[in-house]
């Protein structure tokens, strides 16, 4: 009994036993806005499903799935992706991916981990880089454009606002047009993280997962 009580003890000082209660956890919870039947939509939710379903072959994007509850936002939404994801802004796919990736460890969005992790090595970024964001650490190598956005997107998510310093890389690397196409993306996906993480959406099957990290 007595060496029972101090492995549970040793357990919980490593950590170890939360890593080993969060798969039971996790099965526990359930996707609280999962995907509604046509049945169960309003006119205007059909409607909304339609227009957006239109523009993606005939079928409504998975991640847009919680939306459906509010038609409005989730046109909002879906205007947004098109301009900060899938239309020409200041940074590059492979850019955009490294920004997306610190806004979901910065949020430890599983669901979102579970599709962009891959889509940022289909983009370029290093696989190191993607490995060290993953674990919370900052990438032991970086080239200019990705260290200035590393700097400026960590400093913003943990600090809520930028130096002057941190700022002038920025601004220099990609111009004020450029600035606030990181800042509208960031803010983006964290309207996406707040969603899921409230939600409970559930991570892709067979899709990266988010590495723990135990404070």
């Amino acid at each position: 009994m007595a060496e029972r009580v101090f492995q549970v003890n040793k357990l919980l000082r490593t950590g170890a036993l939360v890593a080993l209660l969060l798969p039971a956890v996790a099965v526990a919870a359930q996707d609280r806005l999962p995907p509604l039947a046509a049945d169960k939509m309003t006119e205007e939710q059909k409607k909304a499903v339609a227009e957006i379903a239109a523009q993606n072959n005939g079928t409504l994007p998975t991640y847009l799935n919680p939306f459906v509850r509010n038609p409005e936002v989730m046109r909002r939404v879906n205007g947004l992706g098109d301009y900060f994801v899938r239309a020409k802004t200041a940074l590059t796919r492979k850019q955009n991916e490294l920004v997306i990736l610190l806004v979901i460890r910065d949020w430890s969005q599983k669901y979102m981990w579970s599709n962009h992790q891959q889509a940022a090595l289909r983009a370029g970024l290093a696989p190191d880089i993607v490995t060290a964001i993953g674990e919370g650490r900052r990438p032991d190598r970086m080239a200019s454009d990705e260290a200035a956005l590393y700097d400026f997107c960590t400093e913003l998510l943990q600090h809520r606002g930028v130096s002057d310093a941190t700022f002038a890389r920025m601004t220099q690397a990609f111009g004020d047009a450029g600035v606030l196409d990181t800042i509208g993306l960031a803010g983006y996906y964290v309207v996406l993280s707040m969603t899921y993480n409230t939600s409970r959406m559930p991570p892709t099957p067979g899709g990266a997962v988010l590495p723990l990290i135990v404070q």
